[in-house]
C-alpha cells in the first residue's frame, strides 16, 4: 500500500532521503526549504519573508566576504 502524501510534505521527506542535513550544505539547504516552504498551504506568510530576508542577507554577507579574500 502507497501512502499520497501532499505535495510539500513529500518534497520534504524526497530531498531529506536525498540529501541528510549532516551532508548539506546549511545555506543550500534553507534555499530549497524555503522554496518548499512556499507552496506549503499552512505556511506563515510572517516566517516566510523573515527566512527570505535572512537567506538575501547572509548571501550578501558571503558575497562581500569572498570579494574581500581574492582582492
Amino acid at each position: 500500500m502507497r501512502l499520497q502524501l501532499e505535495s510539500p510534505l513529500k518534497d520534504k521527506l524526497n530531498r531529506a532521503l536525498e540529501h541528510p542535513l549532516h551532508r548539506d550544505v546549511p545555506i543550500i539547504y534553507a534555499r530549497i526549504f524555503i522554496s518548499i516552504y512556499e507552496i506549503d498551504d499552512s505556511r506563515d506568510e510572517l516566517l516566510l519573508k523573515l527566512a527570505k530576508l535572512n537567506f538575501n542577507f547572509l548571501q550578501n554577507l558571503y558575497k562581500k566576504e569572498l570579494c574581500e579574500l581574492f582582492r
